[in-house]
């Protein structure tokens, strides 16, 4: 209740206008019909001073434990600051008993994500059963301790609510319902951002007060019977944590405490808004979405929300398992005015284009914020007008431009080098041309020496001009046609010309360039300002790759047949061969140049023989009777040649003991195994041995048997 003490202060005493506040008792009353204004004012200002030290307290339960982030008890108490009230943070364990009732007129529960306990909650229906009003915290998810406690409350003191399910759409604007949206102070647009998610619900005796696309996520529920606190409960709490929701909080706060605005229903206030009057061709639509509500509007029709296009009368009947709800709207439609500036428009420099939108009982407002009915457009731009009449405005625009009479110029006289082109450019908006040759276009390509001239006409006028044109040679340059050179050597361009400047592609300034690497070269020769470009490309031949071998030594009677085959070549050897191969058969030196696309690569090779033949033949008896009778007495090898180097040579029994050693190719065995006959048997021999010319180890084993 708003409270008015109105007190003037005259000469002679204190007039008291107003004591709308006190409501003392009528005894009371007539007591202070017999005191001085001065005590009686004396008296208010106690009283005053008795009520600012009463101010509301709110007990805070804090939502800083579940994550550092979660500022909405410091938020509250921010809020509740600025409107007067103290406020304080505690522990969730203060709502394990009931001392804190005694201290607190508002209950607030910060965090929707924090746990609550059964003992806790019934701690909470308790305050509320006390007469005391409680702002309860939800989150996302329907399943959360504070969302059920919600339902709990509301299903237990009298009303009846239920669980729908969880939004999943993070960028969601919800709209602000009812006073909500102005108690304390208005919200512009009536909208809530920063609401990630949120759990919708509904039923019986709730206030919705967050809405969006037909679902709730902000209740008020007033207990129907007396003496029960008021509850609200919102399922995201992120829109606290911004700065920018400040205005709700504290319209919350006003709810909560203002036992005025608190009254038990069962629905959203159908409210179709206030009769209005609308534009011709304005489309409206009227929304009278409830909570799992069925509709019944004027013309039969069934949905929650209705267009308009004409003018009349609308309502609509609103019906859930709560109760019957129904609005009235009246709408009237308003003419738009017609308005029409005219097709953009060209018109020649001085004069002046007038713009006309005269329209009775009008008003009107130009580009330029002028308001008169008429414009005269006398430079190039954009005009554009607003006419409005009775609350209905229409808007047009045109673009004017202006053209100067031609104004030409295609250049002057003008000396050209052979080849060169050049674009006479007569470009005028809105015109036609006429050239020396008849030709008609905006441009005229120059290629020869002559005079040119033309004539462009536009609607403001007709201007010519013209140009003589001169040729004179060009420089005439040839570096030569594209060519391959040997990897390794190099080749001379020669770009000379009487009286010239040159310019390499490495802006060397020569008449001439060598070039030892692939590439595209290119110079500019320039004399009398006229430039001549010539390029050509070098391209780089590998020399053949050559390789007969490394130096050798053969044996007696050998031959080497050396290969210099190469694709596409040409051969000489040392001998004037040309052949690809060459087949030694004695000792010397040999070599060959080998020739492709003019690229030689040669190689060399050194054959040496040896004297003997290199023949390492062995020959190995099988069997041998050492009897002494001088035939076939001992057993050893026969060697082809005098060229064997003996390593080893081994006997073995058959049981694998050693009978004979030996590393002398004129040792043999004379059948005796430590100076005694060794029996008739067969024996296992082992021998190792070199080549001494070529160096080739040999390994061969076998069996010999001993006969007696």
């Amino acid at each position: 209740m708003k409270c008015i003490i109105g007190i003037t202060f005259t000469t002679a005493c204190i007039n008291i206008q107003a004591l709308n506040c006190l409501h003392l008792p009528e005894s009371i009353s007539m007591l202070f019909k017999n005191i001085t204004p001065v005590f009686f004012l004396c008296f208010v200002m106690l009283l005053m001073s008795t009520r600012t030290a009463n101010a509301l307290h709110a007990t805070i339960i804090e939502s800083q434990s579940f994550t550092t982030t979660d500022i909405m008890d410091i938020r509250w108490q921010t809020t509740l600051t600025t409107i007067g009230y103290t406020s304080t943070i505690v522990p969730q364990t203060t709502l394990n008993n009931t001392s804190f009732f005694a201290s607190t007129d508002l209950l607030i529960i910060s965090s929707g994500s924090i746990y609550l306990p059964p003992n806790r909650v019934n701690t909470i229906l308790q305050f509320l059963q006390s007469g005391k009003p409680v702002y309860l915290q939800g989150e996302y998810n329907c399943s959360l301790s504070s969302n059920q406690a919600f339902s709990y409350f509301v299903n237990t003191l009298g009303g009846i609510f239920t669980w729908g399910g969880t939004t999943s759409d993070p960028a969601f604007q919800l709209n602000i319902l009812g006073s909500f949206a102005t108690t304390q102070l208005p919200i512009p647009g009536a909208t809530l951002s920063s609401f990630n998610y949120g759990c919708h619900g509904s039923g019986c005796g709730i206030q919705y007060f967050l809405e969006y696309t037909g679902n709730f996520y902000g209740y008020f529920f007033c207990p129907p019977a007396p003496g029960i606190g008021s509850l609200i409960h919102v399922t995201d709490q992120d829109w606290i944590k911004d700065n920018l929701n400040d205005t709700l909080m504290k319209n919350i706060i006003t709810h909560l405490t203002d036992s005025t605005l608190c009254s038990s229903t069962n629905f959203t206030p159908t409210n179709l808004g206030n009769d209005t009057t609308l534009c011709n061709g304005t489309a409206f639509t009227l929304n009278a979405t409830n909570s799992n509500a069925t509709y019944l509007w004027q013309n039969g029709t069934t949905n929650p929300t209705f267009n308009v296009t004409t003018a009349g009368t609308y309502w609509v009947q609103v019906t859930n398992n709560c109760g019957i709800s129904s609005d009235t709207i009246h709408i009237n439609y308003a003419p738009s005015p017609s308005i029409n500036l005219g097709n953009d428009t060209m018109a020649c420099a001085g004069h002046a284009v007038i713009l006309n939108a005269t329209t009775p009982g009008a008003t009107y407002f130009w580009q330029d914020s002028s308001t008169n009915p008429v414009f005269i457009a006398i430079f190039s731009g954009i005009y554009s007008v607003t006419v409005s009449i009775g609350g209905c405005s229409a808007k047009d625009t045109i673009i004017v431009n202006f053209m100067p009479s031609p104004l030409l110029q295609i250049g002057g006289d003008t000396t050209l080098c052979e080849g060169q082109i050049i674009i006479l450019n007569a470009s005028t908006p809105n015109a036609t041309y006429l050239w020396q040759d008849g030709s008609s276009a905006s441009t005229f390509a120059v290629t020869q020496p002559g005079f040119y001239k033309v004539s462009v006409t536009t609607s403001c006028g007709t201007a010519s001009d013209s140009i003589t044109a001169i040729y004179k040679a060009a420089p005439d340059v040839n570096i030569g046609n594209d060519t391959s050179i040997c990897a390794g050597s190099t080749i001379q361009l020669n770009a000379q010309t009487p009286n010239a400047i040159y310019l390499w592609k490495d802006h060397s300034i020569g008449s001439t360039f060598t070039v030892s690497n692939a590439g595209i070269y290119w110079v500019d020769v320039e004399v009398d300002n006229c430039v001549t470009r010539d390029s050509i490309t070098i391209n780089i031949s590998e020399k053949p790759i050559v390789n007969l071998g490394a130096d050798v030594k053969l044996c007696k009677g050998d031959k080497l047949d050396i290969n210099a085959t190469t694709q596409n070549a040409t051969y000489a050897w040392q001998d004037n061969s040309t052949n690809p191969t060459f087949t030694v058969t004695e000792k010397g030196n040999y070599w060959v140049l080998v020739n492709v696309g003019g690229c030689i690569g040669s190689d060399s090779i050194f054959v040496d023989y040896y004297p003997q033949s290199c023949n390492c033949n062995m020959y190995v008896p099988n069997a041998f009777s050492p009897n002494r009778d001088g035939i076939n007495d001992e057993f050893k090898f026969i060697a082809t040649e005098d060229n064997i180097e003996l390593k080893e040579f081994l006997i073995f029994t058959r049981w694998g003991k050693l009978a004979f050693k030996s590393q002398s190719i004129f040792d043999s065995w004379n059948g005796n195994i430590k100076g005694e006959p060794a029996e008739m048997d067969t024996y296992y021999y082992q021998v190792k041995f070199t080549c001494k010319f070529t160096g080739e180890e040999h390994f061969m084993k076998g069996d010999v048997i001993l006969i007696r």
